[in-house]
């Protein structure tokens, strides 16, 4: 069945659109001339020429910047038929109003002579936004099905201003383990989304794009200086489509570069290796769209806008890890931990929440326990759990076992501490006794290739997870596992659920929509709170793909691991933007005790890798038992509970460092006041000086945008320390020794008393002090007090003296460093005192 379109008999060169009843501040217009049409709302500009086929972007705020002679390209194939010819019209414009806001969609039919299906380009425009939206649709108007591939919504859109533009630097948005980092020059290739930055006449410029959603394909881009070809090189009889996967770092298709271009492009593609199939006389209207913004300077805005609208437009509310988990395989094993506790099974996990419970950690978080039933092809000819994903078989390789040999059981169990169950699953390795049960469930419908040995990550046979039966089964499974209380699963290998060969039964499937699939179920059955984990590595060259935001919470940067190292947290660090918005990330789970010499850490050493781990993820994965924690590790560790509101902290100096990895974050918690602030010394063998310029310029110089009037207080966090003011013309800077990082409170002076840090949580008072009220001289508020802890509030008192203190034992000391004060409040139980302090 045909859509029916809407289409325009007359374009006025000004639409108004409302919005509410209230005329907006630049609502967006169309324009139509003899040759050209397009959108613009004063913030950016599209037009496009009709006879050329051509289009452009313009910044209306900066019209230096502009992107010119871009085109748009379905499925050119490998070779230019010089028979093919193309007419462009406009198929329409039309006003919407979806999760983005209110605006105008435009529509360019292209038209094309032979076998070519007609193709539509679409181009959302919203009031007042900054950024552009690109779409596509399909109409098969030929007798025979085709399948959809690559899309270029834009293709050598050339940047008229890159050649002037100074100071040049690209951030890559690649998921999973791909490393991130800011790279100087413009040529740059990869998966999902990008930063282009740089000065131009000494103003900041910057450009993101990247894929707005994932449905049946991912997203890929070219940056480059060189010229740029839809083919590939050379004549040979290599299949179609290209095998797009080569660089594990990239992840991006095989541009065919060639010699130095007049002016730099840049190249947007929406790709998948099987493709969309597209039937006769059908219509297919995507719905996968890429976001382009070249008006908002500001990198980090920019970044931060397009997180949240690829947010709005997936539904993407990842939930947070609010607890430690214990994770049994890493905990058992030998080589990243002591290796002396061996928890990885049913019974031996209920008693490590036992431990937990006895070591009072619980009163300042919940803990999750993860059991890994990971059996193995090797050793049993291929039988696993996979597949059966059910009490008989998961008991019958032993991850269940003795009194608790359900995982209703198990659950139970935990449910006495108030734990969290986790478990883990092999995303597209089946068992071979369950394909032998089910071949109809399998790619193809075929298992050939069962007797051929194989790693164990590269099966020959696998699930189709398209299948209607083997998607009620597997279904079935994750809601058992829910009603079992079942709250957080680990997808390990999902790479072995990317097929890019076809074979699906749902003829309809790509290789994206099918690797969605999995997750898809999966949140389905265990329901909007359950904690999904894709472990994307990346391996056997699948892409490290955003194709599941909006479904999975959580991906994995690093390897397998227990030590922490300084790119851990810059592979997360500069993916802030997305982070707790869009997706969580997290670098592998973490041990308290060093994995070869089985001695526990330094403090130095455990205090970093907690501090970045909460600074630039909020997810500790644990790989030790809390019957080896000692005192001083169980207090550091309840330093980061809860997670609060997570978002990721900026990575301040990534654009002004001549360094990979990123020395200064920083949280924002009141603007132009309050900042937390991590140091971070990347050398492991040397001590160094790390600073920071409290009012410098973020992009420019690496520093925190401060009002260069103000007076700022600050205090060292782990070494309980009042550190002084300095004035916003000033560097703050920190002697770090090798490999250490540590986390303070920047806060401007006021003239009253103020909350300036606390000995309970790393960020200082943002959780734990609540309410706070200052006025006719009284400050007060409410002090969410751990049993059998004091807790101390530290107050700056700018001047002020102390008449009185009120609340149920609350307690003050005075003069404990210059200006500052602090109370102490004691609790038998965990609970809220409300606190006050009168002065004059």
């Amino acid at each position: 069945m045909k859509k029916k379109r809407v289409t325009t008999k007359a374009l006025a060169c000004v639409v108004l659109t409302m919005l509410t009843g209230a005329l907006t501040a630049a609502p967006t217009k169309s324009f139509k001339s003899e040759n050209s049409v397009g959108l613009d709302n004063e913030e950016v500009k599209f037009q496009f020429d009709l006879k050329k086929g051509m289009y452009s972007l313009t910044n209306e705020k900066n019209r230096a910047i502009k992107i010119e002679n871009a085109s748009f390209y379905i499925d050119e194939g490998t070779a230019r038929w010089s028979s093919i010819k193309s007419s462009f019209s406009l198929a329409g414009v039309e006003d919407i109003n979806d999760q983005l806001g209110v605006g105008k969609k435009l529509t360019i039919k292209k038209s094309q002579t032979g076998y070519r299906p007609i193709q539509y380009f679409t181009v959302s425009i919203y009031n007042d936004q900054p950024f552009v939206v690109f779409g596509f649709e399909i109409e098969n108007n030929q007798k025979f099905p085709m399948k959809i591939r690559e899309i270029y919504p834009m293709f050598k859109g050339e940047l008229a201003f890159g050649k002037d533009l100074k100071d040049v630097k690209t951030l890559n948005g690649d998921g999973g383990r791909s490393r991130t980092e800011i790279k100087k020059g413009l040529n740059r290739s990869g998966q999902n989304n990008f930063l282009l930055t740089g000065k131009l006449n000494d103003k900041r410029v910057s450009i993101v794009a990247g894929g707005l959603s994932y449905v049946d394909y991912i997203k890929q881009y070219v940056l480059t200086d060189k010229e740029i070809s839809l083919y590939p090189k050379g004549h040979s009889m290599r299949p179609y489509p290209v095998v797009y996967y080569r660089n594990r770092d990239a992840g991006a298709a095989p541009w065919n570069l060639k010699g130095k271009a007049k002016t730099p492009s840049m190249s947007l593609m929406i790709t998948d290796p099987v493709g969309k199939l597209v039937k006769p006389n059908r219509i297919y209207v995507s719905k996968d769209f890429y976001y382009v913004d070249i008006v908002t300077a500001d990198p980090y805005k920019n970044l931060e806008l397009y997180a949240q609208n690829m947010a709005k437009k997936t539904n993407a509310k990842p939930n947070i890890y609010n607890f430690p988990t214990v994770c049994g395989w890493l905990t058992s094993h030998g080589g990243f931990g002591t290796g002396n506790v061996k928890v990885n099974y049913s019974d031996g996990m209920a008693e490590e929440s036992q431990k937990a419970k006895e070591s009072g950690f619980l009163k300042y978080s919940r803990v999750a326990y993860r059991i890994e039933p990971d059996a193995y092809c090797y050793g049993s000819h291929g039988n696993t759990q996979q597949g059966w994903w059910d009490d008989e078989h998961w008991a019958k390789y032993r991850t269940l076992r003795e009194k608790l040999n359900t995982f209703k059981k198990f659950g139970d169990e935990l449910a006495k501490t108030n734990g969290i169950m986790f478990t883990y699953i092999q995303a597209g390795m089946p068992s071979n006794d369950f394909a032998i049960a089910h071949p109809e469930w399998m790619l193809n419908n075929n298992i050939d290739y069962l007797h051929l040995p194989h790693m164990h990550h590269q099966t020959f046979v696998r699930y189709d997870y398209t299948d209607k039966q083997f998607q009620d089964h597997t279904l079935n499974a994750w809601i058992k596992l829910r009603r079992a209380g079942l709250k957080g699963i680990k997808f390990d290998y999902p790479e072995s659920a990317w097929v890019t060969e076809g074979g699906f039964d749902d003829k309809d499937a790509t290789t994206t929509s099918a690797y969605r699939k999995v997750f898809e179920l999966c949140r389905e059955g265990l329901g909007k709170g359950a904690f999904i984990h894709e472990r994307l590595m990346g391996e056997s060259e699948v892409p490290h793909t955003d194709a599941t935001i909006g479904v999975a919470d959580m991906q994995r940067v690093w390897s397998d691991s227990s030590h922490f190292e300084p790119e851990m947290a810059s592979r997360i660090g500069l993916r802030w933007y997305k982070t707790g918005t869009a997706m969580n990330y997290y670098p592998d789970g973490k041990s308290l005790y060093d994995g070869k010499t089985k001695k526990p850490l330094s403090t130095i050493d455990r205090r970093t890798f907690l501090t970045l781990v909460y600074v630039v993820s909020g997810r500790l994965e644990l790989g030790t038992s809390f019957r080896e924690m000692t005192p001083e590790m169980l207090y550091d560790l309840s330093r980061m509970y809860p997670i609060y509101k997570w978002k990721g902290a900026r990575p301040v100096d990534m654009l002004s460092g001549n360094y990979r990895d990123p020395k200064v974050y920083s949280f924002e918690v009141a603007k132009d006041s309050r900042h937390i602030i991590t140091l971070v010394n990347n050398d492991k063998k040397n001590a160094k000086e790390v600073s920071v310029a409290l009012s410098a310029d973020m992009a420019d110089a690496g520093g925190l945008n401060l009002p260069k009037d103000g007076q700022y207080h600050i205090f060292d966090f782990w070494a309980q320390k009042y550190l002084g003011k300095k004035g916003g013309a000033e560097v703050f800077s920190q002697k770090l020794q090798a490999g250490e990082a540590k986390i303070y409170a920047v806060q401007k002076a006021s003239i009253v008393p103020q909350v300036l840090s606390t000995n309970r949580h790393l960020m200082q008072g943002y959780y734990e002090v609540q309410d706070v009220l200052c006025q006719n001289n009284k400050l007060s508020a409410v002090a969410k007090v751990i049993g059998g802890e004091t807790m101390k509030i530290y107050i700056a008192l700018n001047g002020k003296k102390v008449t009185n203190v009120g609340g149920k034992n609350v307690s003050i000391e005075t003069s404990v460093a210059g200006d500052i004060a602090v109370i102490k409040i004691d609790s038998v139980e965990n609970t809220d005192i409300a606190w006050s302090l009168t002065f004059e």
